[in-house]
């Protein structure tokens, strides 16, 4: 893999324009496969996409760009030199391939939605003076090495993830199938194989073996197996038990289901264990637990998966905070209605946040002429002095208010947003 300025050069002559926001509504998306033997790779994008195939160097790179020019996808191949490994095609890609000044959101190690083993990159960044939300995944395969990188605009990310999320697990290499990948319409909130995540209770998620999990809770009591008396994503650092309660269908045929926890900040996994679903059953409820450590938890972020066969199911996020750190919040608490941005009149039909006592949040909003469909994404939130953060539920964006009394206020691509309790 060849360091040079690429990166910007093809952005110059590809990306979007952020001046325009639009709602672009999707329905039966056809799909066209693009496969390069000699380069070893193979993924389903919309033919309706633009492309590009061209090389940079010794690299065989395949660029898409979605119609409204919001959704930028690359793939890169290359041949693997001695002494070249994870570390190293990590740290030099984000050297050379992803803007300067980017934050390194997380990079932890990933199996694919296909099987194939590697590390996946988040980083949020900025071009042209717009905030960009960056995602690669990155592997080594019989001496040839593959990343695919998806770009899209920070503001925007949330229209997008049924679209990015398909096209992310339809990329496949030799040795491994494709599993039922397909492009879908565009829905909301996302970077790089997230699943739409509108609620921990009402989501629903297939795993390519049949297996699909839905009304996902988390909290730190429990009574009997599957009722979970007080559901949060926020935790003390004495707290004894954290508990996720799960609903599940499909063929199980006693297929293993792995629950893992993972420390976020130290890029660490906590502990594992595994549950084996019921031969003789097709739904069925059930629960995972982890204790709290020796000298209590870290204060952090963290999240638990659930995976069959090496293939993700579901992530679900919380985190850890000091309650000796915590401001009082009682006031913070509420309702806030969108009243006004700086730039212009209001771009949509309603917009509000809700802020709840449990550490969490909602954002729901209706963009102009877009008609029923209704945006949104939800999380968890942390007030320091008048800094509000919301951290959306898949951990990959954060958000920064500041108060002001009664009002939110946000800042964004210089562009002033008032929210009102």
């Amino acid at each position: 893999m060849k360091a040079k300025t690429y990166y910007q050069r093809i952005l110059t002559f590809f990306f979007f324009s952020l001046s325009l926001i639009r709602v672009v509504a999707q329905e039966n998306v056809a799909t066209k496969e693009y496969n390069n033997e000699q380069y070893k790779f193979s993924i389903l994008v919309p033919e309706s996409w633009k492309f590009n195939d061209h090389m940079d160097g010794a690299d065989k790179l395949y660029d898409f760009l979605s119609p409204d020019e919001n959704i930028f996808i690359q793939v890169r191949s290359f041949n693997v030199g001695a002494g070249l490994d994870m570390d190293i095609l990590t740290k030099v890609f984000k050297e050379n391939y992803i803007p300067a000044g980017s934050t390194t959101h997380n990079l932890i190690d990933k199996i694919s939605a296909n099987g194939i083993s590697g590390k996946q990159g988040n980083y949020l960044g900025k071009f042209n003076g717009n905030d960009i939300a960056i995602s690669v995944f990155y592997a080594i395969e019989n001496s040839q090495g593959y990343t695919l990188m998806i770009i899209v605009p920070l503001e925007m990310a949330e229209q997008y993830t049924d679209i990015v999320s398909a096209i992310g697990k339809s990329f496949i290499i030799p040795g491994y199938s494709r599993k039922g990948s397909e492009v879908k319409p565009g829905g909301l909130a996302g970077l790089l194989e997230k699943n739409k995540n509108q609620s921990n209770n009402a989501s629903e998620i297939e795993a390519n073996d049949g297996i699909t999990l839905s009304n996902i809770r988390i909290g730190d009591q429990l009574q009997g197996k599957t009722n979970l008396l007080n559901k949060t994503t926020v935790f003390r650092p004495d707290t004894e038990n954290i508990y996720v309660v799960y609903d599940w269908s499909g063929k199980a045929a006693n297929q293993e289901m792995k629950i893992s926890w993972y420390f976020d900040d130290s890029n660490y996994k906590i502990d594992e264990s595994s549950y084996s679903l019921p031969i003789n059953l097709n739904m069925g409820s059930s629960n995972g637990t982890i204790s709290k450590p020796y000298a209590g938890w870290p204060v952090g972020n963290y999240h638990v998966e659930f995976s069959i066969s090496g293939q993700v199911l579901k992530e679900v996020y919380f985190k850890v905070q000091d309650a000796n750190m915590q401001e009082s919040t009682n006031d913070i608490e509420g309702k806030y209605t969108f009243v006004s941005r700086s730039d212009g009149p209001s771009r949509t039909n309603y917009h509000f946040i809700e802020i709840f006592s449990n550490g969490t949040y909602l954002e729901k909003y209706n963009p102009k002429n877009s008609g029923n469909y209704e945006g949104g994404h939800q999380g968890t939130w942390q007030l320091n002095g008048t800094q509000l953060t919301f951290t959306h539920e898949d951990g990959n964006i954060k958000d920064f208010y500041t108060v002001r009394q009664n009002e939110l206020e946000r800042k964004a691509n210089d562009v002033v947003f008032i929210f009102r309790k």
